[in-house]
């Protein structure tokens, strides 16, 4: 029986319990006093079970009651007896106040249940088989925004979004037999639809209620939108630290090791389940200072956060550096429950800072190195000019003996030069420049300076092919390249050996096999450095020629030896190819294109019968009075016109004066004045392009040399200069 509308118009129901209440009277009334006319007011009081209020049963058993009374004196007496008639009477207000302490008790609990499910934080929702809402608590009150007389009534797809109307239709249509078989008494997760159109997630559970035939459900709903917001931050929070690009390391109080993120495990190479549950010293190094890891156990056991480096071993044993920082996790009352650890491979950028603080003190080492080298060639020129100029004088001449101690001489300044040169080159300060190179040549003369540096326990032999001719690269490069390889051979044999160069020509064409080398058809120059050391395997042997690859202990190598070696290689247009084994030593082979001189400058080339000679006007500046003196003899010898100056403002009143013409300036780079070399010889081209420019220094700045390098009416002659370098060099830039 449907009494809904007694709950929704309290004011119908008590106007129906006075209709009623007054017809039962009046029934009573007529009927003879012993009759039970009484009874129907039981219904009475059973109407009031639906009132809103419990204690309005009591008031319609009272008013009952009074009435039972009233009737008792109001209906006609038949002649029945006193007794029964009281009796029943008594009998008919004793079932009333029955029927209403009954109600009174139900009404009371039902107010209790009701009271408890509209208190409730979860919303409780009935609905019928065809989805059809029937009750509506104040917690689903609050979760959708409807009130419970918007609902009550209505489909329960209300409370779906709409995108999800199929399925809540597909559910409806199988109900009850399919469609909610999967819900019953377990918990589900779907999306609901807020009264202001929000969507938002929720948890239900749905169980069925059987009121004899009358089945329903019952769905117990709650909002989990601030748990999903938790959960996808915790996600969000996981997947940061998963893959997080430093190591996160998570242990207990005790240092055991509870969580490790991927990167852990990229840098470390233990797997999450290798560590987990172990103390952290698995991870430490043998070379770990014992007081370091005392101090950051008492830092955090206080509560502080330490920072700091230390030395790990990763799983194949090899140390690594890391930067650390660890801190202590505090629960809800403070205590200390587990201990956070981000650390960051520092192992390359320690590399690399060595590296840097390296070439910081080689580019120091440098700055020193080129004022000396400036100055020093200056004195070569000296002594070395001085020296030719006194060989040919015919008292020197007739003399065999004092003409081979001048030689001697000669010679020991240009291996000055030369020594000047590779020092420049291995700073950096002195700029490649290529040249047909004769290979026999300086691997004869690199032979002496092998034997002297290398360990006497070490016997170093050369042998040259025949028909080994040139190659056009950086002389100095090359030596420095076959030094290197000479070196590395010398540390493979500790005990000594025998350290053997050879060169050889190789042809190559489109069916010649180069194995490891990559060379296009030609021929090329074949340089071998061999030693008989222990030689390396196939692992080492696949990563030798990486840039910072090294065997060696710390401090006895950078790892860039053969890396610049197969670098120079390849610049050159040839290739490096490397023959080793455990045992049986090491043999490298530098190959490098075979060329043809043209006329040019080789390296070692006998100087010639003779020298060119002019008579143009040339306009020496040179700050260095011996140097000067030796340049201005020289030119003069040859047979030029010369005037001569020790600073740039001077050389301007020359030039701007115009008596003598000048037809060559021949200046140093750095010299007194407004000006430097390089831009007194823009302004001379500038003011007469007519007039030729050739330029000299001991060693050439890196700005100015790369402009001299890109504009072809500067030619440069580097100090220490030879007679003859002068001669030629002043001939063909008068010619050019």
């Amino acid at each position: 029986m449907n009494m809904d509308w007694a709950k929704k118009s309290p004011a119908a129901l008590v106007g129906a319990c006075l209709v009623l209440a007054t017809l039962i009277f009046l029934f009573d009334l007529t009927t003879p006093r012993g009759v039970a006319g009484a009874a129907p007011y039981i219904a009475l009081v059973l109407l009031g079970f639906w009132a809103p209020w419990w204690h309005f049963v009591y008031l319609l058993a009272g008013l009952a009651s009074l009435f039972t009374v009233v009737d008792y004196y109001a209906s006609a007496d038949v002649g029945i007896p006193t007794w029964m008639v009281l009796f029943n009477r008594g009998l008919a207000l004793l079932t009333v106040w029955l029927a209403a302490m009954f109600c009174s008790l139900i009404k009371k609990n039902e107010g209790k249940f009701r009271a408890a499910i509209d208190h409730a934080s979860d919303g409780i929702v009935n609905f019928d088989p065809e989805g059809i809402i029937e009750s509506f608590n104040q917690g689903a009150e609050r979760i959708f925004g409807y009130a419970q007389g918007e609902i009550v009534g209505q489909s329960v797809g209300l409370l779906i979004p709409i995108a999800h109307n199929a399925v809540h239709e597909h559910l409806i249509a199988n109900f009850p037999d399919r469609g909610i078989a999967g819900m019953i008494n377990k918990v589900s997760l779907f999306q609901a639809r807020h009264k202001n159109g929000k969507v938002f997630p929720i948890e239900v559970s749905v169980s069925p209620v059987r009121q004899g035939a009358h089945l329903s459900y019952i769905g117990i709903l709650r909002d989990i939108s601030e748990r999903a917001e938790a959960e996808e931050r915790i996600q969000i929070l996981s997947r940061a630290i998963e893959q997080s690009p430093v190591s996160v390391v998570i242990t207990d109080p005790q240092g055991i090791i509870e969580y490790v993120n991927a990167k852990f495990t990229e840098t470390s190479g233990y797997a999450p389940v290798e560590v987990i549950g172990k103390n952290t010293n698995i991870l430490k190094s043998l070379e770990a200072q014992p007081n370091q890891y005392q101090a950051l156990w008492e830092t955090i056991s206080s509560g502080k956060e330490w920072r700091g480096t230390f030395q790990n071993v990763n799983k194949r044993g090899d140390p690594y550096w890391e930067s650390a920082v660890v801190s202590p996790i505090r629960n809800a009352a403070g205590a200390i429950t587990h201990y956070l650890s981000v650390k960051e491979d520092i192992t390359e950028r320690l590399a690399t800072e060595k590296q840097l603080a390296h070439a910081l003190k080689l580019e120091a080492t440098g700055q020193l190195t080129s004022g000396i080298a400036h100055d020093f060639n200056n004195i070569l020129t000296i002594i070395s000019g001085n020296l030719q100029l006194l060989m040919d004088e015919d008292a020197i001449r007739e003399n065999a003996e004092l003409k081979e101690i001048l030689a001697d001489v000669l010679s020991a300044a240009n291996d000055g030069a030369e020594l000047v040169n590779r020092l420049l080159l291995l700073l950096r300060k002195s700029k490649p420049t290529a040249s047909h190179v004769y290979v026999n040549r300086l691997l004869t003369n690199l032979r002496n300076l092998l034997a002297r540096m290398l360990d006497k326990t070490i016997e170093v032999t050369v042998e040259v092919g025949k028909d080994v001719h040139t190659t056009f690269v950086d002389p100095y490069q090359l030596e420095s390249a076959i030094l290197n390889l000479a070196v590395n051979a010398r540390d493979a044999m500790p005990a000594g050996g025998t350290l053997r160069i050879e060169s050889s020509l190789k042809t190559v064409d489109a069916h010649t096999p180069t194995g490891n080398p990559v060379l296009r058809p030609g021929s090329y120059l074949a340089i071998k450095v061999s030693d008989t050391g222990a030689g390396m395997d196939a692992e080492v042997l696949s990563h030798v020629l990486e840039p910072f690859y090294t065997t060696k202990a710390e401090g006895k190598g950078t790892g860039l030896g053969l890396s610049m070696v197969h670098a120079f290689a390849k610049r050159s247009g040839g290739d490096v190819h490397i023959e080793s084994s455990p045992g049986a030593g090491t043999a490298i082979t530098l190959y490098l294109p075979e060329s043809t001189p043209h006329g040019e400058e080789q390296k070692g080339r006998p100087a010639p019968d003779y020298l060119p000679t002019g008579n143009e006007t040339i306009l020496v500046v040179e700050d260095n009075p011996n140097v000067r003196r030796f340049a201005v003899r020289t030119l003069k010898n040859l047979g030029y016109q010369v005037v001569e100056t020790d600073n740039s403002d001077a050389a301007v009143e020359v030039m701007t004066r115009g008596n003598p013409a000048i037809d060559l300036l021949f200046s140093d780079i750095v010299i007194p004045g407004k000006n430097n070399g390089f831009s007194l010889a823009s302004w001379v081209k500038a003011r007469d392009p007519n007039i030729r420019v050739l330029l000299t220094t001991g060693i050439t700045p890196g700005l100015l040399d790369a402009q001299i390098d890109h504009d072809e009416n500067f030619i440069l002659l580097r100090k220490p200069y030879t007679l003859e370098r002068l001669a030629f060099a002043v001939r063909e830039r008068l010619n050019s």
